[in-house]
């Protein structure tokens, strides 16, 4: 601004011969011809040079305000570029935050689906351990087929020769499958979770291992192999189902030929009473025509004796035969045993026997402590079919849900009489108190002395007390489940040091476990959501209505 100020002062200076006062002095002299007219000339001069000044005036005016536009210009330029990096800024951070926040997201999925993937898997009963081996063949050429085109390991650090990386992928394909393989080798229907959670712990450990080398196996690689252990499980699953189900087969054929042969014994022993009283029959007719008049009345009494017996042994025979015409006539039993598996433990079986109980004899007989207790004796035209209606109502409260052929169920007795009385016949008597003769014998026999003795408890006795508490625990845990939660699933699991309960709802969607410790008795809850898994300590079964109140409902 000071240098245009200058200019224009610069300018702005006429020469001494251009002033006004000079020029003046030179009209003064106007009788003097030369002077005015000098001063003629100069007027013109001072008029051009003025015009050349206000020009040069104009050009700095006109230099000033482009000057002023271009500051404006450069002012909101620099204005937007702050704010342009200010908005990069922010982007930038966004992006870190959100970038963080998918990370975070990802690790949660991961463990998620780690956890989905680490929990028994769910056999499907119409697929046999043949059809699972054909499914375990696929996944193999599968597993083979990334290996081939380099889709198992995802490469992390490019900064490394061909010729390394090739090196680090192989060692580490090597070592995983080598410990992947045995794991899932050794694969039973008893121990998927372990081997699953170390099929875990290798990929987990050998990429932390190889992680400096560049070279990761990937997710999907990883859930191959878990896919691979589950179908081994099921094969093993099928296999020990259908061995229980030839074993099945073979006691029962065992068993009918057991109601084959009594019935054929029961046959001859009625044909040989209806032959006998025949018989008899005859001969008294043929004593009472050459009999007195006093005997003819004692011969016709016995006769009239002997008809009513063959009328009763015909009846038999008639029993007899129709229950040998027709196989599926039998009677369906309701039992238990206090003394051997606890209260609402019930065996709902059939049997063909013509006497019922000698089939529960042998039951009380097999290695159990103490005999059966009848609460129910109900004989059916189709005891198979009757059975099978109350194994499918309580099947989700099996005491054993691997073998389905163990037909104890954890339920009230309220429960069969309801479903036999709505699916056979409303009058049928149900005897609601277990007898238990020896068993509560023994109780008293045990506290028939005020001042106990102090005996070391052993490691059986305690054993057998943690499972009755344990089965108890289990039992309302499941029944807060059903009353609690939609479309309540369960499927339990024995192990040596947990009795576990799968929890499951529409879909066989998994809502999370139940782990029961067999030393302590202590509860644990691992729930399966969205996020990763949360796991609840509980203080007693109890406090699952609170939880399964607040998060499932």
């Amino acid at each position: 601004m000071d240098n245009n100020q200058n200019a224009i002062k610069k300018f702005d200076k006429r020469p001494w011969y251009l002033q006004s006062c000079f020029i003046a002095i030179l009209f003064a002299f106007w009788f003097i011809y030369v002077p005015p007219a000098i001063g003629v000339i100069l007027l013109i001069v001072q008029a051009v040079h003025d015009k050349k000044i206000k020009e040069q005036y104009k050009m700095i005016e006109d230099a000033n305000a482009y000057k002023a536009t271009l500051e404006s210009e450069c002012s909101a330029v620099r204005q937007q570029t702050e704010t342009l990096k200010s908005e990069q800024q922010a982007t930038r951070m966004n992006m870190q935050n959100e970038k963080q926040s998918l990370l975070q997201e990802l690790d949660w999925l991961n463990r998620e689906l780690t956890v989905a993937y680490t929990t028994t898997p769910i056999v499907e009963e119409t697929i046999t351990s043949e059809e699972y081996k054909s499914q375990y063949s696929m996944i193999t050429l599968k597993e083979k087929e990334m290996i081939k085109n380099n889709k198992a390991i995802t490469i992390t650090n490019y900064t490394m020769s061909k010729k390394e990386t090739s090196s680090n992928i192989k060692q580490l394909l090597r070592c995983f499958n080598a410990e992947s393989d045995v794991q899932i080798s050794s694969v039973t229907f008893k121990n998927i979770e372990s081997v699953k959670n170390k099929i875990q712990k290798s990929f987990e450990t050998l990429n932390k291992l190889f992680v400096l080398s560049g070279v990761q196996v990937n997710q999907e690689f990883f859930r191959i192999k878990l896919e691979e252990a589950d179908l081994m499980y099921k094969i093993a699953y099928q296999k020990e189902q259908e061995r229980l189900q030839q074993k099945a087969i073979r006691e029962q054929m065992v068993e009918e030929e057991k109601v084959r042969r009594e019935i054929e014994k029961e046959k001859a022993k009625v044909e040989k009473e209806e032959t006998h009283f025949k018989q008899e029959i005859d001969n008294l007719m043929k004593r009472l025509h050459a009999a007195s008049e006093i005997e003819k009345q004692l011969y016709v009494d016995k006769i009239r004796e002997l008809e009513e017996k063959l009328k009763e042994v015909e009846e038999s025979k008639k029993n007899v035969l129709e229950r040998e015409q027709n196989t599926r006539a039998g009677y369906v039993y309701i039992i238990s045993n206090i003394g051997s598996f606890g209260e609402n433990v019930y065996k709902i079986g059939m049997t063909r026997r013509l006497d019922p109980m000698d089939r529960i004899n042998e039951l009380s007989s097999a290695s159990v402590p103490f005999e059966f207790d009848v609460h129910a004796m109900i004989f059916s035209d189709d005891a198979p079919a009757l059975e099978a209606t109350l194994h499918n109502a309580f099947s989700d409260r099996r005491v054993n849900m691997i073998n389905k052929r163990k037909e104890f169920f954890r339920v009230s007795l309220l429960e069969i009489e309801k479903v036999v009385k709505q699916n056979f016949n409303a009058t049928v008597q149900f005897t609601m108190t277990a007898e238990a003769a020896q068993y509560r014998e023994t109780q008293k026999m045990m506290h028939i002395s005020e001042t106990p003795v102090s005996v070391p408890e052993s490691p059986v006795q305690s054993s057998a007390f943690n499972t009755v508490t344990v089965n108890s625990i289990s039992e309302t845990i499941q029944k807060i489940g059903q009353n609690q939660i939609p479309d309540f699933r369960c499927q339990t699991e024995d192990t040596p040091d947990f009795y576990k309960l799968h929890i499951h709802t529409t879909g066989s969607r998994k809502l999370g476990v139940v782990k029961i410790s067999k030393s302590d008795l202590s509860i644990q809850f691992r729930e399966l959501g969205n996020g990763a898994p949360i796991v609840h300590e509980l203080q007693s079964a109890e406090d699952f209505r609170a939880l399964a109140e607040g998060v499932f409902v």
